[in-house]
C-alpha cells in the first residue's frame, strides 16, 4: 500500500509540474503580442533530401562555433546543416558562404508559423546555440519527438520576452532538452538555478575548430636538432618593424641569463629582412643566420632570421613563442593555438587581433604570459627560460587547444545518436 503511495504521489508531482508549463506556455502567448499574420502562404526553400539537422542561432559569436560543428555534422554524419536565427541577425549571410551550409529566415515564434515550417522541413534534430529560448518552437518540435538540444548555454532567457517569470515555463522548456551543454562551471550553476535537472546538463565547454597541425621537414627537424642540441630556443613569430627593438632587447638581457640563448625571428614583412639584420648587427655584437641564406643557428649564431614558410618546424624547436604583432603592432595575426597545439609556451602583448577570446582563455588557464612593455618582455622571457616553468605553461596551453575539439566530438556523437535513432 505504501509503495503504491508513493507511485501516486509521484504522478501526481509530475502532472502538477506539467500543468503549471503548460499554464505558463499559454499565460506568455496571451501576454505577448502575436506578430501580424504573413501575406498569403510562406515560401520556403526545398528541403534537402536525407537527414536534416536544424541550427537555431542566437548567440552573437557563434560564427566560430559554427566553422567548428558545420563541416563535422555535414562530413560525418552526412546530413545537409539548415541555419536559421529567430533573434536579430548574429551574423551576416555573407559569413555562411564559410560552410557548406543552407540559412534561411527562422520562423516568428508563433504556433502557425512554426508548425508551418516545421511541416515543410521535418529537421530529424534541432541544436539551438545560444541562451535565447524560442518557447513555440521548442514546445511544438519536443511534441514531435523531435530531439533537441541546447549548446552554449550561459544563463538561459526566453525570446523576445521582457522577463523570463512565467510559471513553470522556463522549467519546462528546459527539461524538453535532450542534452544541455553549458560553458562552464558557473553556466551550470545558472543553468541548474532556472530549472535545469538531471544528466542532461553537463558542463562541457566551448566548441571550436581543430586547428590545424601545421606541416614541417621531420628530416630538417632531426638535423637542426642535432646541431642545437640542448641550446635553449625562444621563437619572436609574425614580428612587426615597431617590436624589433624590443625583441632584441629582451634577448641582450636574457642572454645574461642564458648565454647560449637562441633567437629565431620571423618578421611579419620579408621585405624587412635585410633592414632586421642590419639593425641587429648594428646595434649588438652576434653572429646573425639567415635562413634564406641556409645558415644553420650553429654555435656562433645568437640570431636567425627565418621565413614564415617553416612555422610548423618552428614552433616544434622552440619552447617559448612571442606573438608579434601583440605588443606594439596592429595585433596578432597568427592563431595561437598554433603554438599551443605544438607544446609551444606563449607570450603576447595587449593588443590580440582577431584572438582576444583565445589569448583571454589561454591567460585564464594561466597557459600565456601577457606583457605590456619591451621591460615585461624581457621579464616574462627569463621566468619562462626555466624549462619546468616552461613546460607547465606549455601544458596548459595544450589542454586549452585541444579541449575544444573534444567538446565539438561529443557533441557530434550525440547527435549522431539522436538521429540514428529516429
Amino acid at each position: 500500500r505504501r509503495y503504491w503511495e508513493q507511485i501516486r504521489r509521484y504522478y501526481q508531482h509530475r502532472s502538477r509540474k506539467k500543468m503549471t508549463y503548460r499554464f505558463g506556455l499559454r499565460l506568455l502567448n496571451l501576454l505577448t503580442p502575436s506578430p501580424a499574420p504573413q501575406a498569403g502562404p510562406i515560401p520556403f526553400i526545398p528541403r534537402p533530401s536525407g537527414k536534416l539537422i536544424l541550427l537555431n542561432v542566437s548567440d552573437p559569436v557563434a560564427m566560430q562555433i559554427l566553422l567548428a560543428l558545420v563541416p563535422r555534422l555535414i562530413e560525418e554524419l552526412g546530413a545537409s546543416v539548415l541555419i536559421t536565427s529567430q533573434s536579430a541577425g548574429p551574423f551576416s549571410c555573407s559569413d555562411i558562404a564559410l560552410i557548406e551550409a543552407i540559412f534561411v529566415p527562422g520562423p516568428r515564434d508563433s504556433p502557425l508559423e512554426v508548425v508551418a515550417f516545421l511541416d515543410h522541413f521535418h529537421p530529424d534534430a534541432i541544436l539551438n546555440i545560444g541562451d535565447q529560448l524560442p518557447p513555440i518552437l521548442i514546445d511544438t518540435a519536443a511534441n514531435r519527438t523531435i530531439p533537441l538540444f541546447l549548446l552554449e548555454a550561459k544563463a538561459p532567457r526566453l525570446l523576445n520576452s521582457g522577463f523570463d517569470w512565467w510559471p513553470g515555463l522556463m522549467r519546462g522548456l528546459l527539461a524538453r532538452f535532450r542534452t544541455i551543454v553549458a560553458l562552464d562551471g558557473g553556466a551550470l550553476l545558472s543553468i541548474r538555478q532556472a530549472g535545469g535537472r538531471g544528466d542532461s546538463v553537463q558542463a562541457l565547454g566551448r566548441m571550436e575548430e581543430a586547428c590545424p597541425i601545421l606541416p614541417y621537414d621531420e628530416k630538417r627537424r632531426q638535423n637542426l636538432a642535432k646541431i642545437l642540441n640542448t641550446r635553449p630556443i625562444w621563437l619572436a613569430a609574425d614580428i612587426e618593424s615597431s617590436e624589433e627593438a624590443a625583441v632584441i632587447s629582451a634577448h641582450a638581457n636574457a642572454l645574461s641569463v642564458a648565454h647560449r640563448l637562441l633567437l629565431i625571428i620571423v618578421p611579419r614583412e620579408a621585405a624587412r629582412v635585410p633592414a632586421l639584420e642590419a639593425l641587429i648587427l648594428s646595434q649588438k655584437n652576434w653572429g646573425v643566420g639567415l635562413e634564406a641564406r641556409n645558415e644553420l643557428p650553429n654555435q656562433e649564431i645568437e640570431v636567425l632570421i627565418a621565413g614564415p614558410e617553416a612555422y610548423g618546424l618552428w614552433y616544434r624547436l622552440s619552447p617559448i613563442t612571442f606573438l608579434g604583432g601583440s605588443l606594439y603592432g596592429e595585433g596578432c595575426a597568427r592563431n595561437p593555438f598554433e603554438a599551443a597545439a605544438m607544446g609551444s609556451a606563449l607570450m603576447h602583448g595587449p593588443r590580440p587581433g582577431a584572438f582576444g577570446t583565445y589569448l583571454g582563455r589561454l591567460g585564464a588557464a594561466r597557459a600565456a604570459v601577457a606583457v605590456s612593455t619591451g621591460q615585461d618582455l624581457h621579464e616574462a622571457l627569463t621566468d619562462l627560460l626555466s624549462p619546468d616553468r616552461a613546460a607547465l605553461h606549455a601544458q596548459a596551453a595544450w589542454a586549452v587547444a585541444s579541449n575544444g575539439v573534444d567538446v565539438t566530438d561529443q557533441v557530434v556523437e550525440m547527435v549522431r545518436s539522436a538521429i540514428g535513432e529516429a
